[in-house]
């Protein structure tokens, strides 16, 4: 839901594909560690054969479709200002009562679960950005949802205000050694030139990026068509 914000499509099954797993089996006060990969099976029954997985591993598979960065203790006027900017803000929280239970890695790390972990993304609010009064998310069980800014610290308390951040890709300008072309590869990998010079480029602004590229790398790229 939060790359379709972007207009990036990506299915269940191949982000399933790319997650992290921790195939840690449950037994005796041991089981796996969902800072590091999904625990338990992804259709087990919670906190007995399946559990979940935490903000790191899930920031770092929007890395292959956007850009993703971690919040930790976030606060609603953050919230506010990610949504400002056009980027919705994936929030772990809880579908059921939040009683709490712990176990150990094998390697002895302790981790604190919340029965009916859940995530949800975060896309609208009320309210100015010092003071937002609502927000807007999509749930993935029950669809959209709207809850009073209280109503949405309260939930998110649970995970200690830890969330994701999804922010499209930015294009990345490159050239090659040598030549006064500027290249543009965009968030798809698409590769365009733009008929223009380095000197101009920097002239009006577009600083942001620029990295040497050799041409074997270029030629792993789509050609797109050049534009003006």
């Amino acid at each position: 839901m939060a790359l379709g914000t972007h207009n990036i499509a990506v299915t269940e099954d191949e982000l399933m594909a790319h997650l992290t797993f921790d195939p840690t089996p449950r037994s005796n006060g041991v089981w796996g560690d969902p800072y590091t990969g999904f625990v338990g099976s992804i259709n087990g029954r919670m906190l007995q054969t399946g559990y979940g997985v935490y903000w790191d591993p899930i920031a770092q598979l929007g890395k292959r479709y956007a850009q993703t960065h971690v919040i930790k203790n976030g606060s609603a006027t953050m919230l506010a200002q990610h949504i400002t900017a056009g980027n919705p803000v994936i929030i772990w929280g809880h579908s059921e009562n939040p009683t709490v239970a712990t176990w150990q890695t094998p390697t002895e790390k302790m981790i604190q679960g919340i029965n009916g972990e859940h995530t949800r993304v975060v896309y609208g609010f009320d309210g100015t950005v010092k003071n937002p009064t609502r927000f807007y998310l999509m749930d993935p069980d029950v669809g959209q949802r709207t809850w009073s800014t209280a109503e949405l610290m309260n939930n998110w308390d649970s995970f200690q205000h830890s969330g994701v951040v999804v922010a499209p890709k930015k294009p990345r300008w490159v050239r090659i050694p040598g030549e006064t072309k500027v290249w543009e590869i965009n968030r798809e990998g698409e590769l365009r030139q733009w008929v223009t010079t380095w000197a101009r480029l920097v002239a009006r602004g577009g600083t942001g990026d620029i990295a040497p590229i050799d041409l074997k790398s270029l030629a792993a790229y789509r050609v797109g068509q050049a534009i003006d």
